[in-house]
């Protein structure tokens, strides 16, 4: 546990665990899946921004995005205590308003959110929700952000508050030219198809661009999982289904009968919520143990449980 001060608001980061509200201060915030599921103030004024657990992604937005509507409609986070549990994306730009909130009506910073929460929220399937300039957006800011959100090697526990730090420093440089971005193809990567279910439904591929999803979502795939090399002779695996319009038990992790939770219950550390979620994202860039078989075979195992699999 690690906690500093930003602003008049204490931070306490927790690398990869999970707080019960019912234990945390009176007045505190957690943001991401640091609490899982949604609590919008308890009877000690505690708040849970989060997209998880106990709600749908289909209609419960990004925690930044919580967040924002929420400061708009009136919510104070002045002298709050936060509570972080993980660092990407969501993460950073949450707490950027929370300490900063006076940004958080900006054209700037609704641009912003609404892109990153979205694909935050629905993984590349978002991208149909997304104006191409949106989506222009989002490429924009995870390769300009890469280096503070190092999801490929991901930094010591100890170095959090000093990436936290940057990246807040670094968000009004990138937010000065936000309006000016024009979209742009994405970047080409490869897929190699590894398992397919019987009726080309769902697919295991190889590949390292979040593009991949897309790629395998137009194809017709409904569920997907894509595997790149992690460090130390891990590997990094991401499960996304298009939608919660998809009868497909994929999340959340804590949820034992889901594809997530099973696969937590055979290697701890697997995250996400009901549409998009992974493997374990420990230290150094060490990912999961797991074979792709094993994977896989967990994976044809939930699917068999459903009849149907709609077309959305």
């Amino acid at each position: 546990m690690q906690e500093f001060t930003i602003n008049g608001r204490n931070i306490t980061l927790v690398q990869g665990g999970e707080l019960s509200l019912a234990n945390l201060p009176d007045g505190a915030v957690a943001l991401d899946g640091a609490v899982q599921g949604p609590v919008l103030g308890d009877d000690r004024d505690r708040w849970s921004f989060d997209h998880h657990s106990g709600c749908s992604r289909l209609v419960t937005a990004a925690t930044c995005e919580q967040v924002q509507r929420a400061l708009l409609l009136g919510f104070d986070s002045t002298g709050r205590d936060i509570y972080v549990n993980d660092l990407d994306a969501d993460t950073l730009l949450s707490l950027w308003l929370l300490v900063t909130p006076a940004v958080a009506g900006n054209e700037s910073t609704t641009l912003l959110i609404r892109a990153v929460g979205t694909i935050d929220a629905h993984g590349p399937a978002g991208n149909r929700l997304l104006s191409p300039q949106e989506q222009a957006i989002w490429r924009s800011f995870f390769s300009r952000f890469k280096d503070v959100l190092p999801r490929d090697a991901q930094a010591a526990f100890a170095d959090w508050e000093t990436l936290i730090r940057e990246g807040l420093s670094e968000l009004p440089l990138f937010l000065n030219n936000i309006l000016d971005i024009e979209p742009t193809p994405a970047e080409p990567f490869e897929v190699h198809e590894v398992y397919l279910s019987d009726d080309n439904r769902m697919v295991m591929a190889k590949c390292d661009s979040f593009g991949g999803f897309e790629s395998l979502y137009n194809e017709g795939f409904r569920v997907v999982c894509l595997v790149a090399k992690a460090a130390d002779g891990s590997l990094r695996y991401t499960i996304g289904k298009v939608s919660d319009l998809v009868s497909y038990r994929l999340g959340p992790h804590n949820d034992s009968g889901s594809l997530l939770g099973r696969l937590n219950a055979r290697e701890p550390g697997w995250g996400g919520g009901s549409s998009i979620g992974g493997s374990p994202r420990l230290n150094g860039g060490v990912s999961s143990r797991l074979s792709l078989l094993e994977v896989w075979d967990l994976m044809v195992e939930v699917y068999r449980e459903k009849k149907v699999m709609p077309c959305c």
